[in-house]
């Protein structure tokens, strides 16, 4: 018995046009992004909520998608805090990873050192990005995200049990203050608050208190001296008022 086989030539080619095809298809599938050139997307910034009192921390988380040639680019994505003239209040490390990152901080408020305006104000947290191509020279800084915040001052709000607005004249009133803020969960623990009684626009009596845990202080106004008939005010001034919108309490 013979066989024959037939070769088409026609065939033949046909496979290794095919072959080479898949190979420039694989080709082009394992080229690094960083390769086909600069990009930045995919970014987001996010903080936990809109507002925060001064003496807070902001909960702050970013991520973005970065790609350069590093032979001949360079390229960072940085956090920063600025105020409403610009300046930079608080930066974050260079970030020069290439492909997916995905990053969070926490900011203690209070060392960004602001000066809050009527009690309040607005600062942003942005998220930086620069680029340079080394052949060209060519350079792009801009900033990808942006996020305005405000930042307000602790109200203060007093409770006050056993308080009596009108007395005898020798009659004696010992009364509680309670102090917090914003609600009843949060109490002015171990703050030094000043005390001064007037009458007829004189201080005839002054002393400091501490609050207790509770955020408690007792008093016995029938102790001051030189209480006058008439109207007579009891006034507390919160002495550390860094953190707080009201200071003077009466």
């Amino acid at each position: 018995l013979s066989f024959y086989i037939l070769i088409n030539k026609i065939d033949v080619k046909k496979k290794i046009n095919v072959v080479l095809f898949l190979f420039f298809l694989l080709g082009i599938i394992l080229i690094p992004k960083s390769v086909l050139g600069f990009s930045c997307n995919n970014t987001l910034l996010v903080t936990d909520k809109n507002t925060y009192n001064n003496n807070e921390n902001i909960y702050l988380n970013g991520s973005w998608e970065l790609y350069y040639n590093s032979g001949f680019e360079v390229s960072y994505v940085q956090i920063q805090i600025t105020n409403n003239f610009d300046k930079i209040l608080w930066n974050s490390s260079n970030y020069y990873v290439i492909g997916i990152s995905q990053k969070n901080w926490t900011i203690n408020i209070q060392f960004l050192n602001l000066t809050l305006t009527n009690y309040s104000c607005k600062i942003y947290l942005k998220m930086y990005n620069y680029y340079k191509n080394f052949n060209t020279n060519e350079v792009v800084a801009t900033y990808r995200e942006i996020i305005a915040i405000n930042i307000t001052k602790r109200e203060v709000d007093c409770e006050l049990t056993n308080f009596k607005s009108n007395l005898i004249y020798g009659e004696s009133n010992l009364f509680n203050a309670q102090f917090y803020s914003g609600n009843t969960s949060f109490y002015l623990e171990n703050e030094t608050l000043q005390c001064l009684t007037r009458n007829n626009d004189e201080v005839i009596y002054q002393t400091d208190f501490t609050t207790d845990k509770d955020g408690l202080l007792s008093f016995n106004i029938s102790t001051v001296k030189h209480l006058g008939l008439g109207r007579n005010y009891v006034s507390f001034i919160i002495k550390n008022n860094s953190h707080y919108w009201i200071n003077i309490l009466k």
